[in-house]
Formats: C-alpha cells, structure tokens, sequence
C-alpha cells in the first residue's frame, strides 16, 4: 500500500539507532533486548532491499541487479568492518557501534532522497 522505500527508510533508521544503543546499553537484559531487537529488524530489511533493486532494474537485468546487490553489500560490509575495527582501534568498541548507527542513518537518508520507479512514472 505504501511501497517498499517506505519500509525501507524507517526500517533503516531504527537499525542505526539499534546500532547507538548497543553501545549505550548496560550488560545483561538492557543489551540482550537491545540486540534482540537489532537482529529483528536486520532480518527483515534485506528482502525488501532486493526487491527495490528488482523494481528498478531494466527487465531481463533482474539477477544481475541482485548479483551486484548481494557482492555490493558484501564488499561494502568489508570495508565497514576495517573502518570499524580502525575506529575501534583509535578510539572504543562504543564507537565502532555508533560509527556504524551513522552509517545506517546516513543510509537511510539517501534512499530516502533516492527516485524510485514508482515515483517516475
């Protein structure tokens, strides 16, 4: 009814601030819920993901796009990694987490100013 950015966008967001909680959560039941719920909303964003790229690939061009998404995304999760170790490194493991909530916001902020098919017809 709404589309899939509309999903995706809010989606995206909360995982970021999943990601800033982590490290402001305490140990025990505050970060056990805290990664309960990260791991809740990260299940449920991929398939979507895959399903705006399927809407906006040119037909014929469907498994491809989705190649390109699955190795963009594992090429991407690389190098946030060592971004994330570094930082991690230079300054706290809290860091890395809200290094990657950023990220995440960022993200979300770019699909939301993105055109998606539906929107250009």
């Amino acid at each position: 009814r709404y589309g899939r950015k509309a999903a995706l966008v809010p989606e995206l967001t909360a995982f970021g601030l999943l990601c800033v909680a982590v490290a402001y959560a305490d140990p025990g039941i505050q970060l056990l819920l805290t990664i309960i719920a990260l791991g809740a909303v990260t299940y449920t964003y991929l398939p979507i993901f895959v399903a705006i790229t399927m809407d906006l690939s040119p037909p014929g061009l469907h498994g491809t796009s989705v190649g390109l998404v699955y190795a963009g995304t594992m090429a991407v999760g690389a190098l946030g990694a060592a971004l994330g170790g570094l930082v991690a490194d230079a300054l706290s493991i809290e860091s890395t987490f809200i290094f990657a909530g950023i990220t995440n916001v960022a993200a979300a902020f770019l699909l939301l100013i993105v055109r998606t098919r539906a929107q250009r017809n």
